[in-house]
C-alpha cells in the first residue's frame, strides 16, 4: 500500500462548486491506496457532503475564509478531516423523512449528516479555538475469497 508519511492537505475557497476539487483529490488518493471504485464513490459522496456543509455553514459572514481538507491513511483506514473557521455545532442525528421530502412537506435538503453517517465507518465532530471540524473514517476492506474442496 502506497501511503504518505504525513497527511496531505488542500485549502479550497468557500465557493459553490469548489467541493469538487477536494473530492477529486481524496478520490484519487483513495484509489491509489487500494479502495475499489464502488467504495470510492461512497467516499466521494460523504466527503462532498462534509465540504459543502463547511462551505455553506461555517463563518457565513466571512466568505473569504477557506475550507481545509486533510486526508491520510491510518493503519488500514482512510481518514478525512474537513475544517473551517466557524462556530461549534451539535449535529442532528435524525434520519430524514424521505416520504415528507418527496411529498413536499419537508425541505428537499438536509441529507448531508445522514449520508455521512451511513457511508463512513466513523464520523467525529469537534472544535478548537481556531476551527470546527468533522473527521470521516473509511476502512479499507479487501475481498475475501473462499475455496471449496470438491
Amino acid at each position: 500500500m502506497n501511503t504518505p508519511a504525513s497527511p496531505e492537505e488542500i485549502q479550497i475557497p468557500k465557493t459553490s462548486g469548489s467541493e469538487r476539487t477536494a473530492v477529486a483529490h481524496v478520490a484519487a488518493f483513495a484509489l491509489s491506496v487500494g479502495f475499489d471504485r464502488n467504495r470510492t464513490e461512497e467516499i466521494k459522496t460523504a466527503v462532498g457532503e462534509a465540504v459543502v456543509n463547511a462551505i455553506e455553514h461555517a463563518s457565513p459572514k466571512e466568505p473569504d475564509n477557506t475550507v481545509a481538507v486533510r486526508y491520510w491513511m491510518h493503519k488500514s483506514s482512510l481518514k478525512v478531516t474537513v475544517s473551517s473557521k466557524g462556530q461549534p455545532f451539535t449535529p442532528a442525528g435524525a434520519k430524514p423523512d424521505m416520504r415528507a421530502k418527496i411529498e413536499g412537506r419537508d425541505r428537499p435538503r438536509g441529507w448531508g449528516m445522514y449520508l455521512m453517517t451511513q457511508l463512513s465507518d466513523n464520523l467525529e465532530f469537534g472544535s478548537d479555538s481556531e476551527s470546527t471540524f468533522v473527521t470521516l473514517t473509511f476502512r479499507l476492506r479487501h475481498a475475501h475469497h473462499t475455496t471449496h474442496n470438491a
